[in-house]
């Protein structure tokens, strides 16, 4: 419910902060169209295991690859698909993790995607905020511990696979005469699927994206994060830059 309401929040800053906005959202070049974008990010997965100190975290450069549509425009769809396995993959590859990860090593990604449908309900010239569903699944868990080594850190657990569905909004706001446009996704996923084993708890994830968008190209952070109130929560961090094609 915290997070929740950290999401109004950020909602209500944001909408007061576009008050000053002189550039209209339709004169975005991207307006109505479907864009594939693909980006080149410094990524960073932390483990914080509530029983165990310290944190064990895995830092890397990957390729992100996702497609959006936004329609600026009432009671119009808004809709953003975010890939991760590939880009991943590619990414521990090159690092040479994935043939031999250290014990306790967190990983938090997506086979599938991570996909965001919803409706404009609230379209100014400067604002627009939507709201919908989120769909999605989640690989969350650590590298377990090898059978015949003991080890005090935070090395318990296992991978699992859960599917996760929940609410998402949609925010864009154009600032000022910059020419530049902000994009906010935010998205609460409930999962389900294996019940891990002890000190692991299923987790619900919180999962958001901040663009700062000018033309084709695009800043953008990630923040998703397991809420499991025990056991290893996992969050990932990127930051990146990219093209709209």
């Amino acid at each position: 419910m915290k997070k929740l309401l950290s999401l109004g929040l950020l909602a209500g800053l944001l909408t007061f902060a576009s008050g000053t906005c002189i550039a209209q959202l339709s004169e975005y070049n991207l307006d109505g169209s479907k864009a594939f974008r693909i980006a080149l990010y410094g990524g960073n997965v932390r483990n914080q295991w509530s029983l165990a100190d310290p944190s064990v975290s895995f830092s890397t450069v990957l390729i992100d690859i996702s497609s959006a549509r936004s329609t600026f425009a009432p009671l119009k769809l808004q809709s953003s698909h975010r890939y991760k396995f590939l880009g991943d993959i590619v990414s521990l590859i090159y690092s040479g993790s994935i043939i031999n990860p250290e014990d306790g090593t967190p990983s938090l990604t997506s086979f599938a995607g991570w996909h965001n449908f919803t409706l404009s309900v609230l379209s100014t010239q400067h604002v627009q905020v939507a709201l919908g569903g989120h769909a999605g699944d989640y690989f969350y868990g650590v590298e377990g511990v090898s059978p015949h080594r003991v080890n005090e850190q935070n090395t318990n657990g296992s991978t699992y696979y859960y599917v996760g569905v929940g609410p998402a909004m949609i925010m864009d706001i154009s600032l000022g005469t910059t020419g530049f446009f902000l994009h906010y996704e935010g998205s609460y996923a409930y999962t389900f699927g294996e019940t891990p084993l002890a000190p692991d708890m299923r987790p619900n994830v919180i999962n958001q994206s901040i663009d700062l968008r000018r033309k084709n190209l695009f800043l953008n952070l990630e923040l998703v994060k397991g809420l499991n109130p025990t056991g290893n929560r996992i969050a990932r961090r990127q930051l990146g830059v990219g093209i709209s094609i």
